[in-house]
This record gives structure tokens, sequence and C-alpha cells, in this order.
């Protein structure tokens, strides 16, 4: 069978694993240079799984396309369309945890109770230090891109983690 994009696409959607990775690989740098540009850890990974849902859920037996270069092309915008999307995902939730008075943290990969012992030691702090820290170490946000958006100096933005974080590890302590 011929290697071509129409082929492997065909062969991902009825599981060959090989083809699916086949696919990955030619898309490969085109993730990169996008994950790159929306700088978190998880980037890469996230337009990975969205071009592996786009694979499953893709028609093959479209009219409009029937040549490689235009599944490619297709698949090409997929990958820039998601990327705009966890752009616009991550500015929002930013913009919404900046504007939101009473920051509240939900975390999906840890268990329910770690969740409630976590948003309990949370409440101990002041609003600005449970944004600080939920920025930097929840959403992955840099000391200087929260101080450009709360107008306070890199320096400050250090000084409030570091004492919220001693009053975390005091309340730690008394448990």
């Amino acid at each position: 069978m011929e290697d071509n994009i129409l082929n492997l696409i065909i062969r991902a959607k009825s599981s060959d694993e090989d083809a699916l990775l086949t696919i990955i690989t030619k898309f490969k740098p085109l993730i990169k240079k996008y994950s790159r540009l929306l700088n978190y850890d998880t980037a890469e990974t996230d337009l990975i799984i969205e071009l592996i849902v786009l694979i499953k859920k893709m028609s093959t037996d479209k009219k409009n396309l029937q040549k490689d270069n235009e599944f490619i092309a297709y698949i090409a915008s997929s990958i820039k369309y998601q990327y705009y999307k966890l752009l616009k995902e991550r500015k929002y939730l930013y913009n919404e945890i900046v504007d939101d008075e009473l920051i509240q943290f939900t975390c999906v990969q840890v268990d329910f109770d770690l969740n409630i012992y976590i948003e309990n030691l949370l409440d101990k702090l002041t609003t600005k230090e449970k944004f600080i820290l939920t920025a930097i170490y929840f959403y992955g946000y840099k000391e200087v891109e929260i101080s450009r958006k709360l107008n306070i100096s890199r320096q400050a933005i250090n000084k409030i983690k570091k004492n919220a974080l001693n009053k975390l590890s005091k309340t730690i302590s008394t448990e």
C-alpha cells in the first residue's frame, strides 16, 4: 500500500498505530513551532492529542480533499486553528484569574481529598498571595508576566510569593 497521506489517515482511523505515528512525525515540525509559541509545558502534547482527535474524526471521502497536498493543507490549518484556540483559552484563563476577586482553584489531576486540602490551604492566603501562587505553580506563569499584569515589580511578586510560601509552610507544620 502506498504511503500517501490519505492511506495513512485511513489506516490510522482503523487503529494502525504505525500509520498514526507516521502522520504525527510528518507534522511534528509544525506542532513544535506552535508549542514553542504557546510556551507552556504540555503545549506539544495538547497539539498532538488534537491532531489524533482530528484524524479519528476526519472524513476520508470528502470530494474537495482528493490529493495529498489538500489533506496536508487541511491538517496544517487544523493544527494552526488549535494553536489559536489554545492561545485564546490560556489568555482567557489568565484574564479571568486576574479579574476574579475570589480565585477558585480546581485541579483535575489530583484526587478529591488533596484538592480540598489545597483549597483549604489557599484560603489562608490573601487574594493577591493566592493569585500569585496559583498563577505560578498551577498555570505556569512567570513572575515577570504576573508583575506586568499587576503593575508591580518582579521583586514585589517574589516577596509576596516567599511570604505566602512561608505562611503555607507554617500552616502545614502546625497541622
